[in-house]
């Protein structure tokens, strides 16, 4: 990604020094979609990162409450 925004924006120097409009538009075109390209698969990470941490929260606090569930019933089986 970086190094693809870096040639992009290198053409777009380079066409803006040479004042070539055409080329630094389908260059900045180029620069625009690498980010939304990009910027739509980091939020679709970001978003799974976040589901994962829940899931992972909910499953600590699970296994928790199971394991005090577990440990009162053999206390109680000991008694008996």
């Amino acid at each position: 990604m970086a190094n693809d925004l870096k040639l992009y924006f290198r053409g777009f120097e380079v066409a803006l020094n040479k004042s070539n409009i055409d080329d630094s538009i389908r260059y900045l075109k180029d620069i625009r979609r690498e980010l939304n390209d990009n910027l739509d698969y980091l939020q679709a990470k970001q978003e799974a990162s976040e589901v994962q941490d829940v899931l992972k929260r909910i499953l600590k606090e699970s296994l928790g409450d199971y394991k005090k569930r577990i440990r009162r019933i053999e206390k109680e089986l000991k008694r008996h």
